[in-house]
């Protein structure tokens, strides 16, 4: 049998496996077949650390596709993650032109590009009415666009390098109340971890610098320990389970959790604004043709974008009681559903050791019914509202003189001033002339007088000199 046709016959029995999955798991009567509009944000795979530490024993040699840049495993998490979303979507998607109706979008590292890539071939393979080539390549893979924007751009995906504003508050997150408590009760921690990965202590000026240094020396660790490296000599288990309870939540308090407005809303209120906007807009005749025509919006995005999602959503909260979803895993990902009847169902799949079979967790936001999986789309536009942001540019720019002002209070104001001009300038007019008029009275009347004086004196010298 011709390699196209085996895969084929494959790809049908998982998508017919994936269905019934999914529609079991599918509550309040929705099936598949109900579906109108899917976005999914994920974060990208496994990836490299950015930098080693000083100490690090295994240093930079080990990640032989370069720093910061996305592994083999990597690549493996986001085809298996595309593979569980065509099985899933399998009957709401095309079968055989699903190209069309999906619209991926990364931000423009290649980690994130790379996943989106793998991602795609998961959830879109070739198959024998698609097929470009004899050979495997051509049976099994074909090309689908990933959008992206200059990353000096990008205010979708990413905010910290073009959002002034979100960075000045991210900088300013260790000064929070419990990030200070943290930082003072955990001093012992903070120190043994700056000594032991051999950073300078003359360059830890602020508690933001410590942070940050724990912070990397736990995200080098982690990429470590997914490859399966052990702990360096100087690390023992207890302190690694340390570090990653800090560090899950200083990053929770630096991107908006338990209701951060203003770290929320620059976090993800745009993407969250975006999202809302398409499925108000999605099947009305107002629409762009490219909308109604899609059925599926990925975005390829970081942990700080599916945390900003999250938080934006006020789903982001952590508690020292109950289990926190800290940083977002590798391929970790929002699924925003839309059903017919204009119903939104939230979930959230972390689990990067089981993409292929764990389910997604439903997630309700607050202000929505908790007696359904479902949340009226009504109902999700009006709770998201405080935290959606129409104009990141403006917002990304912080607070500016005038921002505030009211433009009718202003035209009053300025209304007010014109007229108090005017009078003033007529009033002064008017009294310039009065004045005027005044002086020039007056003046005549010295003028007569000066012209009267000589004649009487000169009568008089006559009648004296006729006297004499």
């Amino acid at each position: 049998m011709p390699l196209r046709w085996i895969t084929t016959l494959l790809i049908l029995c998982e998508t017919l496996a994936g269905e019934s999955r999914l529609n079991e798991g599918l509550s309040d009567g929705e099936t598949v077949n109900d579906l109108k509009l899917v976005q999914l944000v994920f974060r990208h795979g496994d990836r490299a650390p950015f930098r080693v530490y000083k100490t690090d024993p295994y240093g930079k040699a080990i990640w032989t596709n370069g720093m910061g840049q996305l592994t083999r495993v990597g690549v493996k998490q986001h085809y298996d993650l595309g593979s569980f979303f065509r099985r899933r979507y399998h009957g709401f998607l095309n079968a055989t032109n699903q190209a069309s109706e999906v619209y991926i979008r990364s931000s423009d590292q290649d980690r994130t590009l790379e996943s989106a890539a793998a991602f795609a071939a998961g959830l879109i393979p070739a198959d024998a009415s698609t097929s470009w080539s004899k050979d495997e390549l051509g049976q099994t893979w074909r090309p689908v666009p990933v959008h992206s924007v200059a990353w000096a751009e990008e205010s979708l995906l990413y905010k910290e390098a073009p959002c002034m504003e979100f960075k000045r508050l991210i900088n300013e997150s260790s000064n929070l109340p419990e990030a200070r408590r943290l930082h003072k009760e955990n001093r012992a921690v903070f120190d043994f971890v700056i000594k032991a990965s051999g950073a300078d202590p003359s360059t830890m000026k602020t508690a933001m610098d410590e942070w940050e240094q724990l912070d990397f020396v736990y995200d080098v660790l982690t990429c470590q320990q997914a490859h399966e490296l052990n702990l360096p000599p100087w690390l023992n288990g207890t302190v690694f389970l340390k570090m990653r309870e800090l560090s899950n939540v200083f990053f929770h308090m630096k991107y908006g959790a338990n209701g951060d407005r203003a770290r929320a809303r620059l976090g993800g209120g745009n993407l969250l604004d975006l999202i809302v906007d398409r499925m108000r807009d999605k099947g009305h005749a107002k629409a762009q043709e490219y909308l109604n025509k899609t059925k599926l919006f990925v975005y390829s995005g970081h942990d700080t974008t599916v945390a900003g999602l999250l938080a934006s959503l006020q789903l982001y909260n952590y508690s020292a009681n109950i289990s926190n979803i800290g940083i977002p895993h590798y391929a970790s990902v929002v699924i925003i559903e839309q059903f017919q009847n204009d119903s939104v169902r939230v979930s959230f799949k972390n689990d990067p050791l089981n993409i292929p079979t764990s389910e997604p967790k439903i997630v309700i936001p607050p202000g929505c019914p908790t007696t359904s999986s479902l949340c009226p789309l009504i109902t999700l536009v009006e709770v998201t509202k405080p935290f959606r942001v129409e104009d990141v540019k403006k917002e990304c720019r912080g607070p500016q003189f005038g921002d505030n002002i009211n433009v009718e209070d202003v035209s009053i104001a300025l209304i007010t001033v014109v007229l108090v001009i005017v009078l003033t300038t007529v009033a002064l007019g008017c009294y310039k002339r009065k004045k005027s008029r005044r002086k020039a009275s007056a003046d005549s009347g010295i003028e007569n007088r000066s012209l009267i004086r000589p004649y009487a004196r000169l009568e008089d010298q006559e009648e004296n000199e006729a006297a004499l």
